[in-house]
């Protein structure tokens, strides 16, 4: 070939892979391109880029496809190890150890080229139609194209660095986020009403619980007073409560009646306690239930009690009165109405003929046969609780006392029966009425354990008293190991001791607080909590010790920590960034020039007018390559800003 030709081929193929390393910041696309043209203008089979991470080089691009097999190798690979003897090699089909550089499908012969790039990987190309190895110079030609391709690698590896922070730092925000959407999610679907209240009475905030209990439609919270909704005949007992409020910080356990938006009479317990700032009270947070349904539960249930104390004051049971043979003797008005017979029809009958169920007649004529012969029965002068019968064939409760009376030689017995209908219905929705409570209850201790938040009582010396689950499950103790243990000695570095002395001060006032201390665990680690405190306050008003919800801060902390560490990685990832551009575009320039001198040199050197063709291609060509260096040269300029 004439060696101006083969120059000018050779600048060409040199021209054509400088260009064909991309400037976009995308690692896998750069690969992409640049294989593409090196395969183009060295005839190649096969050629790949792989890339260090940690002890495995892994493969960012093959090309072509079809022929890509291992996608990862181990640190003391053969490449691996020539590679830390020489920046490059090439082993042909004839090389006894050529079966080591095969990672691919379908080579058993040709020629392999392995460039060193730095330290962040290497490139591998592939000749079907070599018998020999490279020569020197031929790989010589390409070095300097891998070092740029290094240099852009580089930049493409620190940006997809910087995208991976970003998006791990978006992930973060979004999962914050979250979490505050569940706790908003947590206040708006609580059983229970919880309505903030200003220093006036006015509403500032409820829950959709709230907004159901008071009848609320299109009302506007601003515009609600609730102590206008109180019923008139409990105002004074609420005027008494709001006085402790504003005395004690809170109160519990208040019971009354308001009158709802929508015109309804509804029974609530409230709960309050204050909302303080700077030392002053500014409104309050009320804990609301719905208590109608128990109270009238409670009212029937009263209402039954009276009027079966009515019933036994005035002798209003049934009384039935049976000679030695159970034949009905007396027969008083409340026993026709509880068994429904007249006593036209119930006198002169047997009495397990009237009262008493199929299945217990028998037992009945046993039990009479007995006491005639030994003088005793298991009834006698005793209250049962037994099922009677009336005459429409109904079984109910009763109960049955009798008693014997001698009569000469003969035995009357009368017996005092009680309709247990109304009470046993009483009963069962009183029974009812406190498995919803106590299911209710247990619904809020489980929300509290899932809220993860763990509970600490201390007296007023700082000796735990109770240890919840959670708090134990926080800090690694059993309640067994803390209980009567000081809770500052266990738990409390030395610099949160004046914090920790303040809280208590407040707490001696009947003030809460909230505060974000670090504790120790069992393991002696240090975590980071966030404590509400309040006092627990006796019957007669007296402090006797606090109770403490903490809650786990550690992750936050070290989250808010490794945002920062991250952010300052961004940024100096983001300078690297401008610095490569900026670099990148100088380095080029240099070659450049050489090329556009050689080109201006060779028109005077009277070329012919093919070669002059070949000169405008390159000169233009040039040009534009200068051109995109100048751009990317302006790029940085202006994001570095200058």
């Amino acid at each position: 070939m004439n060696p101006q030709v083969k120059m000018l081929r050779d600048i060409s193929m040199v021209y054509e892979l400088s260009l064909s390393i991309g400037t976009a910041l995308d690692l896998n696309e750069n690969c992409k391109g640049f294989l593409k043209v090196l395969n183009s203008q060295k005839e190649l089979a096969f050629s790949s880029i792989w890339i260090k991470r940690g002890d495995v080089f892994e493969l960012v691009e093959g090309m072509p496809e079809f022929r890509v097999k291992e996608i990862s190798i181990k640190k003391g690979h053969f490449i691996l190890k020539k590679l830390n003897k020489t920046p490059f090699f090439s082993l042909s089909s004839k090389d006894k150890e050529f079966k080591k550089m095969v990672l691919e499908n379908d080579i058993s012969e040709g020629t392999f080229g392995v460039f060193k790039l730095g330290e962040i990987g290497f490139l591998k190309i592939f000749n079907l139609k070599r018998t020999e190895a490279y020569e020197l110079q031929e790989m010589t030609q390409l070095v300097a194209v891998m070092e740029k391709l290094r240099i852009s690698l580089e930049g493409s590896i620190a940006h997809r660095k910087y995208s991976e922070e970003i998006e791990a730092r978006l992930n973060t925000q979004d999962q914050l986020l979250k979490t505050n959407l569940r706790y908003k999610d947590l206040f708006e679907n609580m059983y229970d009403a919880l309505i903030i209240l200003d220093e006036k009475g006015r509403l500032k905030s409820i829950n959709d619980a709230g907004k159901k209990i008071l009848g609320m439609t299109t009302e506007k919270a601003s515009d609600i007073s609730l102590g206008e909704l109180v019923h008139p005949d409990d105002r004074e007992n609420s005027l008494a409560f709001i006085k402790q409020l504003n005395k004690d910080g809170f109160y519990s356990g208040y019971e009354g009646r308001i009158k709802t938006l929508d015109g309804k009479v509804k029974w609530v317990q409230v709960n309050s306690n204050v909302i303080k700032r700077g030392g002053k009270i500014v409104g309050s947070r009320d804990i609301v239930r719905d208590i109608t349904n128990q109270k009238e539960a409670e009212d029937k249930i009263q209402k039954n009690e009276a009027r079966l104390r009515q019933i036994i004051d005035s002798a209003l049971d049934a009384i039935i009165s049976i000679n030695d043979r159970g034949i009905v003797t007396e027969w008083n008005k409340p026993a026709e109405t509880i068994f429904e017979f007249t006593r036209k029809e119930a006198i002169g009958t047997s009495l397990h003929n009237l009262i008493i169920p199929e299945k217990y007649r028998k037992a009945h004529q046993e039990g009479m046969k007995k006491f005639f012969k030994t003088g005793h029965g298991p009834v006698l002068n005793n209250r049962i609780e037994i099922t009677g019968v009336k005459k429409s064939g109904v079984e109910f409760p009763i109960e049955l006392s009798i008693t014997d009376v001698k009569d000469g030689d003969t035995y009357k017995f009368n017996s005092f029966v009680r309709d247990l209908t109304e009470q046993k219905k009483a009963e069962k929705e009183l029974l009812f009425a406190q498995n919803a409570i106590k299911k209710s209850e247990e619904k809020y201790r489980g929300i509290i354990e899932n809220m993860e938040l763990g509970l600490l009582e201390v007296d007023t010396q700082q000796t735990i008293v109770r240890a919840y689950d959670k708090f134990c499950e926080l800090t690694g103790y059993t309640e067994e190991e803390l209980l009567g243990k000081n809770a500052e000695k266990v738990f409390l570095p030395k610099e949160y001791i004046p914090v920790m002395a303040q809280q208590e001060s407040d707490r001696e006032k009947g003030n809460a607080g909230v505060y974000e201390i670090q504790i120790f665990n069992k393991k002696g680690e240090r975590i980071w909590v966030l404590i509400s405190g309040a006092p627990i306050i006796d019957s007669e008003g007296n402090t006797t010790g606090s109770l403490g919800i903490h809650y786990d801060l550690t992750a936050r902390k070290k989250l808010e920590d490794d945002l920062s560490k991250a952010k300052q990685e961004a940024e100096l990832a983001r300078l690297a960034e401008q610095q490569f551009l900026a670099n990148m575009s100088h380095e080029i320039r240099t070659p450049m020039n050489a090329v556009i001198g050689m080109t201006n040199l060779l028109y005077k050197t009277n070329p012919s007018n093919e070669q002059k063709e070949f000169l405008d291609i390159l000169g233009f060509s040039a040009d534009n390559l200068m051109g995109l260096i100048d751009n990317i040269l302006d790029i940085s300029k202006i994001e570095a800003g200058k």
